[in-house]
């Protein structure tokens, strides 16, 4: 799938070798959090993709080259990755659509599932962040493979 990257794995996978574990925090406009927890939580018992530990942040407003959040509250899924589960490649893009079509966003620096073109859907100012980072860092010093994957 081209949802993941290579072998689905964060670097917890060093921890749980065989599965692997991925995390998912959702930034959710206060007014439609219950609603949508609701769903993914929904969304992961259809799919027997039940999150083993979950916990529901409030956040400070936040405007900056990524992210735009007034506010939110921050819903955080763990799951540990099951390839026999033929289900979940399926939860993981329900759930991308659902964050898109809401309008809500993800902890970039906790997502191992998106790709580029998500992130351009979930982060709309992305488009302007990467034009300033190629005029400032014409030689990618800045960078990462999460960059090269994601934004670039």
């Amino acid at each position: 799938s081209d949802l993941l990257y290579k072998n689905y794995f964060t670097d917890h996978n060093l921890i749980f070798k065989y599965s692997g574990l991925f995390s998912l925090q959702v930034f959710i406009p206060i007014k439609i959090f219950h609603p949508m927890i609701v769903k993914l939580l929904t969304m992961a018992q259809e799919t027997k993709n039940e999150s083993y530990l979950s916990n529901i942040k409030f956040l400070l407003k936040r405007n900056d080259f990524i992210y735009d959040l007034k506010e939110h509250v921050a819903f955080e899924m763990y799951f540990i990755r099951n390839k026999k589960n033929n289900n979940q490649d399926l939860f993981i893009k329900k759930i991308l659509d659902l964050i898109i079509e809401n309008k809500c966003q993800l902890n970039i620096a906790k997502d191992n599932l998106m790709n580029m073109n998500y992130c351009e859907k979930i982060f709309p100012k992305v488009k302007q962040f990467r034009k300033i980072k190629d005029n400032l860092d014409k030689n990618s010093f800045f960078s990462s493979s999460y960059f090269e994957r994601v934004i670039k």
